[in-house]
């Protein structure tokens, strides 16, 4: 089958007149430079050139052969110049992507700044909301994308899976003493806790854990945002749970501890959506495609888990 390196390579000997020149030019090997060549011939059936110690020339057929790979060539050298133009120009109407809370700290601004470097007219729009209120923004066209902890999801909604988090039990360096970075469910509703209100995708799983094993959880102080309650556990008011991705970054600089709770072990699905129903526009596959390689660096690196 002929193939455009076929093309490639055929043109570069016919304008050089030798092999051995062209293969350094091309940075090929001599020897797969003449198989090339060789298959060239072979699949078109004729001689394309003719050798001698002065170097190569066309044949009448080689001649013709020419005039067609310069054409199609150049139509190639356009087309790819057009498409990875349009693959970088992201200057259309801005891509709305929802964050769940505790993503907005440790994802947005190297999204941000991932998307900036490849895309410099890319143009966005970040929500923060709970996972129920993304997937309605989705639903209703608000979002093209969005994240979500939700173990079950309209079947009208594109789930791509990420990882399930670990939640953990976050305190100030010192406060809780464990043998381990592990602790068990019933030593969590043991301490004072700091959570978000309901309806919150952490606290659905802890409060069911707890109440699996018998137990009521009563925090003694809720709050709405993520930073109020890092900033309350820092300063020791009392701990929290959250997923471990809401607080990698500070654990890592020693700012807070993290024990994975165990016995029973609680996790939740982390995913991006987008919506069946609403088809995703140029800048807004591009924008997916990007966060889905981001995200899934942020689990090979450990910190979303």
């Amino acid at each position: 089958m002929l193939e455009i390196r076929h093309l490639r390579y055929f043109a570069r000997i016919a304008e050089v007149g030798s092999m051995s020149q062209a293969a350094r030019t091309l940075g090929v090997a001599q020897p797969a430079l003449s198989h090339n060549i060789a298959s060239l011939e072979t699949i078109l059936g004729t001689k394309l050139f003719i050798r001698s110690s002065q170097g190569m020339t066309l044949t009448e057929d080689g001649s013709l052969l020419l005039e067609h790979a310069h054409a199609i060539l150049s139509c190639v050298a356009i087309a790819e110049d057009q498409l990875l133009n349009r693959v970088s120009d992201l200057s259309g109407p801005p891509v709305s992507v929802g964050l769940i809370p505790s993503l907005t700290e440790a994802f947005a601004v190297p999204m941000l700044e991932r998307l900036r470097q490849k895309f410099p007219n890319f143009r966005l729009r970040l929500l923060d909301g709970l996972s129920d209120q993304i997937e309605s923004w989705l639903l209703n066209g608000e979002l093209q994308i969005g994240f979500s902890t939700l173990p079950k999801h309209s079947s009208r909604l594109v789930v791509e899976h990420l990882c399930d988090e670990h939640l953990c039990l976050v305190a100030a360096p010192g406060v809780v003493q464990s043998a381990g970075s592990t602790i068990s469910l019933s030593e969590v509703i043991g301490i004072p806790l700091i959570l978000n209100p309901q309806p919150n995708s952490v606290r659905i799983l802890l409060e069911t854990a707890a109440a699996d094993q018998g137990h009521d959880l009563e925090p003694w102080l809720e709050f709405t945002s993520f930073p109020a309650i890092k900033e309350a556990v820092r300063r020791r008011f009392g701990c929290s749970v959250l997923s471990w991705s809401a607080i990698a970054e500070d654990v890592a600089e020693g700012r807070l501890a993290a024990y994975q709770i165990v016995d029973p072990p609680l996790r939740r699905p982390l995913q991006l959506l987008s919506a069946r129903d609403h088809a995703l526009s140029h800048s807004s596959r591009i924008m997916k495609d990007e966060i889905l390689i981001l995200a899934h660096e942020f689990v090979r690196e450990g910190r979303f888990r």
